[in-house]
């Protein structure tokens, strides 16, 4: 925790204690940053000693020897493989205990570091494909858009198709966000500080405008809030969008196991189908940083291999 200043104290004989975990996660811009480490560390304290991380807890794993720390991380990677989990999930359990000891040791409060625990190698193929457009159509048409609830969810799956966005995004958006006589609204994208303006089609800004007829408020309250009793009128959390797809698929019949990010991946292949592969234009509409990512999208749409293994049996 930072040092409060104060013009009557002596800043070098302060004897607040520290928190270095606390301190890590401040340290951290991206929300989703700080909630991922928060929930990746709690499990791993939990796992070493069966408590959740206390200030001292997390300063006896960093007093630790060097070779006992990376003897309980390496423990802590078998278990995680014992539970079956992907080696992507579990170099991101690792990134959050590594990000911790390398701030502790930037910061003087320990003498190791875990850099030679090395990732493991992810298998970089994902199924892109998602669902076919008449599967996202009853996804569409499914909300009951005579109530509160129904415009609401209503507008957030037009987001989600319409924008690709990620459900992270649409949380954050508050109504002071919206320009829909411009067609436009300000998010803020994935590892991005600023938010960044983007372009909504007309079923979209008729989607909001019908919500907005219900939801009132000003513009720095968030566009999407809760309806349930425990949390009415806050902002809507971003598993409830989770459950929005999970649920209303299921309801449908659906029997891929669905996700909003499964939406973005099909709003992102529908796109390189209609622009008959332009991915430039796919890249910026779904705003990837790197335009790698958009080909992979690409590669599993077209499915080369496949083509490719059906003439090589062609004549013989």
């Amino acid at each position: 925790m930072l040092i409060e200043y104060n013009p009557h104290s002596n800043l070098f004989t302060t004897n607040q204690p520290t928190n270095i975990l606390q301190d890590l996660l401040e340290d951290k811009r991206s929300p989703a940053t700080r909630h991922g480490y928060e929930r990746d560390l709690k499990e791993f304290f939990n796992f070493a000693t069966g408590q959740l991380p206390t200030p001292e807890i997390v300063q006896q794993f960093l007093n630790l020897d060097e070779f006992r720390a990376k003897e309980i991380v390496l423990t802590y990677r078998r278990w995680l493989y014992s539970k079956n989990l992907k080696s992507a999930t579990v170099n991101r359990k690792l990134a959050a205990i590594k990000a911790l000891v390398k701030y502790a040791k930037r910061v003087g409060k320990s003498r190791y570091d875990l850099t030679d625990i090395k990732s493991d190698k992810v298998v970089p193929y994902r199924d892109t494909t998602g669902l076919p457009a008449t599967q996202i159509k009853q996804i569409l048409q499914s909300p009951n858009t005579n109530n509160f609830q129904g415009k609401r969810d209503y507008a957030i799956l037009r987001l989600l198709w319409d924008n690709a966005l990620r459900r992270s995004e649409v949380v954050a958006i508050n109504i002071g966000d919206l320009n829909l006589s411009d067609r436009t609204i300000w998010i803020k994208g994935k590892g991005r500080q600023d938010k960044e303006r983007i372009t909504i089609n007309q079923r979209t800004v008729a989607a909001l405008k019908d919500y907005l007829l219900m939801r009132k408020g000003s513009k720095n309250d968030p566009l999407f809030i809760s309806i349930s009793s425990a949390n009415r009128g806050e902002r809507l959390a971003d598993d409830t969008i989770y459950n929005l797809v999970k649920h209303t698929s299921a309801e449908l019949g659906i029997d891929k196991p669905m996700s909003p990010h499964k939406i973005r991946h099909s709003a992102i292949t529908h796109c390189l189908d209609k622009s008959d592969g332009d991915i430039r234009k796919v890249q910026q509409f779904s705003r990837h940083k790197n335009v790698q990512t958009v080909l992979v999208y690409d590669n599993n749409r077209r499915d080369y291999q496949g083509q490719m293994t059906d003439l090589m049996g062609q004549n013989f």
